[in-house]
C-alpha cells in the first residue's frame, strides 16, 4: 500500500489544530501554508485535505454571488432598456420583456400533467387493503373493494362485534 507524506500544515488541518478559514486565497490554491518568511517552500502537496478544497469552493461561490448581487441593478436596467428601445428588433425586445416578467411574476410551467378525476388504481388497492385490515376475524375476500357501501358495512360489523363482546362479558 503506497504511503503519502502529509506536511505540517495539512496534518494540523486534519487534526483540527489549524482553521482553513484563516488561509489566504493563494494558500488555498496551492494547498499549503506560507512559510514564516511569506513564501512557499518545498514541494507542492501530493494530496490536499477536503477542508481546503471546500473552503476554496465556498470563497469562489461567495465571490460570484457578490458579483451578481453588485451588478443586479445594472443587469435589470439592460433588460429594461432593450425591452423599451423602439429601434431594437421586436423579437429581442419581446425576449427581454419575457425575462423581466419571469423574474418578477415567476416562470410559467413548460408543461402540465393532466390526470383523471378518479382515484389511481394503486391508491384504490391500498385503500381496499386498509379497509379490509380493520375487520378483525374476517377474511380478506369478505368485502369486495369496489362495493359502494363498504364503509357503512364496516361500521355495522364493528358495532355488531362490539355489542356481541359486551353481551358475552355481561356489560
Amino acid at each position: 500500500m503506497p504511503k503519502i507524506y502529509l506536511g505540517k500544515s495539512n496534518t494540523a488541518l486534519i487534526r483540527g489544530d489549524d482553521d482553513v478559514r484563516q488561509w489566504d486565497d493563494e494558500e488555498l490554491l496551492r494547498g499549503s501554508r506560507r512559510s514564516s518568511k511569506g513564501d512557499f517552500r518545498g514541494r507542492p502537496p501530493a494530496v490536499v485535505p477536503k477542508a481546503v478544497h471546500d473552503e476554496m469552493v465556498r470563497r469562489k461561490m461567495q465571490e460570484a454571488h457578490d458579483l451578481l448581487r453588485d451588478n443586479l441593478v445594472a443587469a435589470v436596467q439592460v433588460f429594461a432598456e432593450i425591452a423599451t428601445d423602439k429601434e431594437v428588433d421586436p423579437a429581442v425586445r419581446l425576449k427581454a420583456a419575457e425575462k423581466i416578467v419571469e423574474r418578477v411574476l415567476g416562470k410559467v410551467p413548460d408543461s402540465l400533467l393532466l390526470t383523471e378525476d378518479r382515484e389511481p388504481s394503486w391508491a384504490q388497492t391500498i385503500r381496499a387493503s386498509m379497509i379490509q385490515a380493520i375487520i378483525p376475524g374476517e377474511h380478506r375476500d369478505a368485502i369486495p373493494a369496489d362495493h359502494e357501501d363498504v364503509t357503512e358495512d364496516i361500521v355495522q360489523r364493528e358495532n355488531h362485534a362490539t355489542d356481541t363482546r359486551r353481551r358475552r362479558r355481561g356489560a
